[in-house]
């Protein structure tokens, strides 16, 4: 028919088919879009694994530097990876460092309450749609509510469950401090990364 545009096709070698998400069936062949991809998504693997590495290594490093009590990227780092990473499946890198630090710095009675506070916040960090700087603050009452009640169930003499949570807030505010400047920080190495890279990974604001 005169004046139809022609649609051109290719066919895919079957190692190609798996490799090319973009591939289609039309007619029973393959025609591959490849070419279509835009450049600023094939950049954004390398943008969010660097980024992983960056917020792990920072965590790590800062546990084992000797901060002073509570003045930690752990919380920070819990709600980042899963946003940098698109899912929560990188939610528990940071209970794995935190457990290999752990090994050097000892273990402690409220190991699963820390560990399971941090996959929980990880968890809602990807679920929520609210700006990190909340969920920043929510995290760390999660971490309050969950990590001191820990502390209660293990106090010898036992204590009660108020005066442990009030006895615990001086502590955990310089949390909810140092959380929120990590935040940040991990928030503009990204945008900088991204700048860089010609590619913007993380859609979440301040």
């Amino acid at each position: 028919i005169a004046g139809k545009p022609k649609i051109t096709e290719m066919r895919l070698k079957p190692s190609l088919r798996k490799k090319n998400p973009y591939s289609t069936v039309v007619n029973g062949r393959y025609a591959s879009y490849m070419m279509e991809i835009a450049p600023e998504e094939q950049s954004q693997r390398p943008n969010w694994l660097f980024g992983l590495v960056f917020v792990c290594f920072l965590v790590g490093l800062t546990r084992l530097v000797g901060l002073p009590p509570n003045f930690t990227p752990i919380i920070a780092g819990a709600i980042f990876l899963p946003i940098i990473s698109k899912g929560v499946r990188y939610a528990f890198l940071p209970v794995i460092v935190l457990f290999l630090t752990d090994l050097l710095l000892g273990f402690h009675s409220t190991m699963v309450y820390t560990y399971g506070s941090l996959l929980l916040i990880g968890a809602l960090a990807h679920i929520l749609s609210i700006s990190l700087g909340l969920k920043a603050i929510l995290g760390v009452l999660i971490w309050h509510l969950i990590v001191n009640f820990g502390v209660y169930l293990n106090s010898i003499p036992a204590r009660p469950l108020l005066e442990v949570y009030v006895s615990a807030w001086p502590f955990d505010f310089r949390l909810l401090v140092s959380t929120l400047l990590f935040t940040c920080l991990f928030w503009l190495t990204e945008r900088l990364i991204s700048k860089r890279l010609g590619s913007v990974d993380v859609k979440a604001s301040l």
